[in-house]
């Protein structure tokens, strides 16, 4: 079968031959219709998640059929058989049920993205009606669907944080109230912060760490709670231990294997929904299995579009 195989690591995946799987007692056969590209799987290749076995199939999320026809989201494949190529592996346990209607690609971007925004503000940072909530990291996949799911899930005021000017307007049409361009001296972005959460913070997604997290505890309302799911601007922070305790503020480690498959699936199939009402909006690049090593490399850099590959 057609496949995009990773031969060594460090290492970038190229379109080859691979054996098709077989599955065992507990595995579905899938049919892949779509895969989604990720900053894991880039993690994966640089061996820095764990060590795949070579050569292997990359890839952990896609969405295709089971050999009986129902359609299927995964988020974790079986080694060596990754989800990008025409087949691939999944514990039965992994399995997600997703609408029929929906093109895989439009729905691609509600998986490990989607999910990271949804479960980390709902299930992971219990938000509540009316609460002010920063997006931390707002210009990604991740942050843009956080914009968009915030408001659904009954935010009174969504602010936006990140570098690029034009994706913080983008933002705006997306949702924001308001918006913090990072980058600059931290005592005028902990001011903007100030600013912009009028009030305080009850919620933030954080994607990014390092500097800008510590630049927004002094903006963090009474009990306010961080939900920490990524660490794009760095992987240590220095945190004020006093304002902290002053405001009784919390920081909530997650994941999305943290939830339960159930919960993902549910937050999955709410997604759908809300983009076949046109109430989200996700920008999405189909690329041919051919061109894997091109993807991945837009990957790296942050392509601010999820990157779909088509087997």
């Amino acid at each position: 079968m057609k496949a995009a195989l990773l031969t060594e690591l460090p290492g970038t995946p190229a379109p080859g031959d691979f054996d098709r799987p077989e599955p065992e007692a507990g595995q579905q056969l899938i049919e892949v219709e779509a895969a989604g590209l990720n900053p894991v799987d880039v993690n994966i290749s640089l061996g820095l998640v764990f060590t795949p076995p070579l050569p292997s199939v990359v890839g952990l999320e896609g969405i295709g059929r089971t050999k009986d026809g129902r359609r299927v989201y995964y988020d974790m494949t079986k080694q060596p058989y990754g989800s990008f190529a025409e087949y691939c592996l999944v514990a039965d346990e992994d399995l997600m049920s997703i609408p029929e209607g929906i093109d895989a690609a439009t729905a691609m971007p509600f998986g490990i993205a989607g999910l990271a925004a949804w479960t980390g503000l709902d299930w992971k940072g219990k938000l509540s009606e009316g609460e002010t909530v920063l997006i931390l990291g707002a210009s990604s996949i991740v942050g843009q669907i956080g914009v968009q799911v915030a408001k659904r899930l009954g935010a009174g005021r969504v602010v936006a944080a990140a570098r690029d000017e034009a994706l913080l307007a983008r933002c705006v049409e997306l949702g924001a109230d308001a918006t913090v361009q990072l980058g600059g001296d931290r005592e005028e972005i902990t001011a903007a912060m100030i600013e912009a959460a009028d009030g305080g913070f009850d919620l933030v997604l954080d994607l990014l760490w390092a500097e800008p997290i510590e630049a927004t505890i002094e903006a963090m309302a009474e009990f306010g709670r961080v939900v920490q799911i990524g660490g794009s601007a760095g992987l240590h922070a220095e945190l004020p231990a006093r304002a902290m305790r002053n405001r009784g503020v919390s920081i909530l480690p997650h994941i999305n294997y943290h939830a339960s498959v159930a919960v993902r699936e549910e937050a999955f199939g709410a997604m759908c929904e809300m983009s076949e009402a046109g109430d989200l909006i996700v920008p999405v690049e189909e690329v041919p299995l051919e061109d894997v090593a091109q993807a991945w490399e837009r990957q790296r850099n942050g392509p601010h579009v999820k990157l779909v590959i088509r087997p």
